[in-house]
């Protein structure tokens, strides 16, 4: 996908998603401050939040486990209590020099080519009640696909809410995010110009019953949130 530069415009484009085709008004941001102003609008300048490996950002309680063994816990985090946390108003000068340096030296680095692996090359992110991840920026070409499969904690019931940004996406379980890949294009659309979803994966096996987002074409600097409330 070449990458875009300038003052950020709404283009009206036409996308296919399944078998119907949309007319939607895409955003493009393309000033470092404004995109993290956006990326944490929901936000307070005081939350606390927690830069996670896979580069996005959690708010509130998560463990990452393997896809192949949810008892191997691979790590657990809070963004109230790890040192490591900061409040949202140093986050957004994080994202901002990151998007500052991925116009001016790099592209944007584009998100994986393949659904998370079910072995354990492959983790998961597991969402305390009440928590929230936002994702790292995807860019690139053809279908792109979140780094971690994403299920709610144990007792917290069994549906989580999506939203993509910036661009469109889909969210669904292993074998809907393998068919897609594959060509047949599956999964829940996440529409960017509309609200949050709610999404609850199903299937024979724990591992049908996890959500993975993934989006064609993505405009530069597209992320999802996802949240267990």
């Amino acid at each position: 996908m070449k990458k875009i530069f300038g003052v950020s415009v709404g283009l009206l484009m036409m996308l296919t998603f399944g078998n119907a085709v949309y007319a939607a008004e895409k955003e493009v941001i393309s000033d470092p401050e404004q995109y993290a102003s956006r990326y944490f609008a929901d936000f307070e300048e005081e939350d606390k939040v927690l830069a996670l490996p896979e580069g996005g950002f959690l708010k509130g309680e998560a463990k990452i486990v393997s896809m192949d063994n949810p008892d191997i816990i691979q790590g657990s985090y809070n963004s109230e209590t790890d040192p490591a946390s900061v409040s949202v108003t140093e986050a957004k000068k994080i994202v901002a020099e990151k998007f500052k340096n991925d116009i001016e030296t790099t592209p944007i680095m584009p998100r994986g080519a393949f659904p998370p692996d079910v072995g354990t090359s492959g983790h998961l992110l597991v969402l305390a009640g009440g928590g929230s991840y936002k994702s790292q920026p995807f860019s690139g070409a053809g279908w792109r696909f979140g780094g971690m499969g994403v299920k709610p904690a144990d007792g917290t019931g069994n549906f989580l809410r999506w939203k993509s940004y910036i661009d469109d996406g889909r969210v669904g379980n292993v074998n809907q995010a393998n068919a897609t890949k594959s060509g047949s294009i599956q999964g829940m659309a996440l529409y960017a110009r509309e609200g949050f979803k709610y999404f609850a994966p199903n299937g024979p096996g724990w591992t049908m019953n996890i959500g993975i987002y993934y989006t064609y074409n993505p405009v530069a600097g597209t992320y999802y949130v996802v949240q267990n409330i």
